[in-house]
């Protein structure tokens, strides 16, 4: 079975467990018929494993059929990193990773209500070169391994309710990409050094 045939039954048997239906769900479909889970259902998490990847662009193909989930957990890591994996997603507000891939550069990107995000295991991150950019609700930045991080530039632009980042360890980062770290982020005041 292909990744993204894999993502595709997985988002349906998640929707399926919402709607106590067990008709076939084709992919196509899958933005009405999350939208017609009844209001007041408790989205607890739709977590997606990741055993067999095969393109960069796996998580936000699948992705964009659960934009109306709150939280999205991703579990293991693909082979082609996560460029661009969640970017434009409006709706998520938290995001799990039980373990990171090297490339994660615009992986968040537009993810405008996006308020959490939590790494098990992010010591593979290489890139995260505008990462976080317009994730206008994200107050407090994630914990992260940073140790082989070597391009951050841009990392949390546009980022309108940034306040809280954590120490990182930028010792690796590549000459020029440190650069525009916090360019549009009105309410960031912290110092870093």
């Amino acid at each position: 079975m292909s990744a993204l045939t894999q993502l595709f039954s997985d988002i349906a048997d998640a929707i399926r467990a919402k709607t106590g239906s067990a008709s076939t769900i084709v992919a196509t479909n899958f933005p009405t018929e999350i939208g017609n889970i009844p209001s007041g259902t408790t989205y607890d998490d739709l977590t997606v494993p990741t055993t067999h990847p095969t393109t960069n662009k796996y998580y936000g193909n699948g992705a964009a059929y659960i934009k109306q989930l709150p939280k999205f957990v991703v579990q293991g890591n693909t082979a082609y990193g996560l460029l661009k994996g969640f970017a434009g997603l409006e709706e998520v507000e938290e995001i799990e990773f039980t373990q990171s891939d090297t490339n994660c550069n615009y992986i968040f990107q537009g993810c405008t209500n996006l308020t959490d995000v939590s790494f098990t295991n992010s010591s593979y991150i290489k890139y995260l070169l505008n990462a976080f950019d317009g994730c206008n609700m994200l107050v407090t930045a994630p914990s992260m391994t940073t140790t082989n991080v070597t391009r951050m530039s841009y990392m949390f632009q546009n980022c309108l309710s940034l306040i809280n980042v954590p120490q990182y360890d930028t010792s690796n980062i590549d000459n020029g990409y440190l650069t525009h770290m916090f360019s549009s982020c009105p309410r960031f005041k912290q110092s870093i050094t």
